[in-house]
């Protein structure tokens, strides 16, 4: 290669890095930005950058789907947040994305009741080697998709140690395992403990 040749192609290659560090930042700012919007409820300026094609050409298309989904989700839209599972379940996943994706639908699909969705989600997230709360996941699956209470034992042991938040959601879920168990009495123990300390968050 001549020098000039060595020259051009060495200040192209700096353009092409400097490229690629100018879209990831551009990307990242981006992303803030939506995620501003999601915080705030602003659906429409969400909507209008998120299907942008300044979005779709800096931000990676996984990240831009994935806030896309969580807009719909926030959005309370069921027909479109539901629609996500059947996409992503033919998008090319890496193990992180498949956790990331199929944990927040999974919460989501409790959440709305929608249990034969958030079986799915379980079943897909059994198959990621190295999920991060595994325990939980399990154990949220048996209370309310199940119906079971095989963790309440458990529960209540790790309720005596546990910190703040921690202890009301512990709390929350020990109820609903005593109703599987049919037993009310400690169930309304429990949920009279949570409504109480969410007054106590409210006056705060």
């Amino acid at each position: 290669m001549k020098e000039g040749a060595v020259t051009i192609f060495i200040v192209f290659l700096g353009l092409l890095i400097g490229y690629y560090y100018y879209a990831s930042i551009r990307g990242r700012l981006i992303l803030n930005k939506l995620s501003e919007y999601l915080i705030y409820r602003d659906f429409r300026e969400f909507d209008d950058l998120a299907y942008s094609r300044q979005a779709e050409k800096y931000i990676k298309p996984f990240n831009l789907d994935f806030i896309k989904m969580n807009r719909d989700i926030l959005g309370e839209d069921k027909k479109a947040a539901d629609s996500w599972l059947e996409y992503f379940q033919k998008v090319n996943m890496n193990e992180w994305q498949k956790e990331t994706v199929y944990l927040r639908m999974y919460y989501y699909f409790l959440t709305t009741g929608t249990f034969d969705k958030a079986e799915e989600c379980y079943h897909q997230l059994c198959s990621v080697k190295h999920i991060t709360d595994r325990k939980n996941l399990m154990r949220t699956y048996d209370t309310y998709v199940k119906k079971g209470f095989r963790y309440l034992k458990e529960t209540e042991e790790e309720l005596l140690s546990a910190p703040g938040q921690n202890k009301t959601a512990l709390e929350a879920l020990l109820a609903d395992m005593y109703v599987n168990a049919g037993d009310e009495k400690n169930a309304e123990k429990y949920r009279k403990t949570v409504q109480e300390k969410m007054k106590i968050e409210r006056k705060e």
